[in-house]
């Protein structure tokens, strides 16, 4: 080997030692990224845990206050009072959702006139969708679907019966039904077990629709009727 090849050769070698030291300077730019981008996505994922603990310690808060105002909240005569209450601690949004669970129609017309126009259109829309359900679970128990009519019926007893315009909407229907015969008897089943408030409340609507059923022949109907006055002292 001459002197020329040994100097090729040993610029072949600083050539590869050259290339050497730029792809380990590559590697450890490539490092130093791979762990910033590890840091940033640890950092993101610790401060959305903190969010959702944040999240779930506000929800369990607001479940145990909730849960402090559920016995007056299934009264009839001390619902709208609790979820007035309940104000204090929670926005308009949840009160709203609280109030349309409970059929509570007294405080959602309140809040349907509320100078906020997004609380008045989430209010009318809880009313509407009570409203809804509520037709709907009247013409039910008058269908011919017999699992349905019951179903629809235990509903009503169950979550509906101080629904303030549970009557007048369920002997309207039955007024314009009346040929109906099974639908009109399971509407005096439904009115048979409400409350005796409701009931009161209601009394002329109801003593109304017991005189056009006196005028008939339907014997099981008139006796849940006569019942109702008898019981509830109307």
């Amino acid at each position: 080997m001459d002197e020329n090849e040994l100097k090729k050769l040993e610029l072949e070698l600083l050539a590869k030692q050259a290339e050497f030291q730029e792809e380990k300077l590559k590697f450890q730019r490539s490092k130093r990224f791979s762990i910033a981008a590890i840091v940033s996505l640890l950092a993101v994922i610790i401060s959305g845990l903190q969010v959702w603990v944040s999240i779930e310690q506000r929800k369990l808060s607001q479940a145990q206050t909730v849960q402090q105002y559920i016995p007056h909240l299934i009264r009839e005569d001390t619902r709208d009072l609790a979820i007035t209450s309940l104000r204090k601690y929670f926005d308009d949004e949840y009160i709203i959702d609280v109030a349309e669970i409970y059929k509570s129609t007294n405080t959602l017309n309140r809040l349907a006139n509320s100078q906020d126009e997004k609380t008045k259109e989430q209010a009318r829309l809880a009313l509407d969708v009570i409203a809804k359900t509520r037709t709907e679970l009247i013409q039910n128990i008058f269908g011919d679907d017999k699992a349905v009519r019951i179903q629809s019926a235990n509903e009503i007893l169950t979550n509906w019966k101080s629904d303030p315009l549970l009557v007048s909407d369920l002997i309207d229907y039955a007024k314009k039904h009346f040929d109906n015969v099974n639908g009109v008897y399971n509407a005096a089943v439904v009115l048979n077990s409400l409350n005796v408030s409701t009931l009161r409340a209601n009394a002329g609507v109801i003593e109304e629709f017991s005189e056009l059923i006196n005028r008939t022949n339907r014997n099981k109907t008139k006796s849940l009727l006569k019942d109702i006055f008898k019981e509830n002292q109307l």
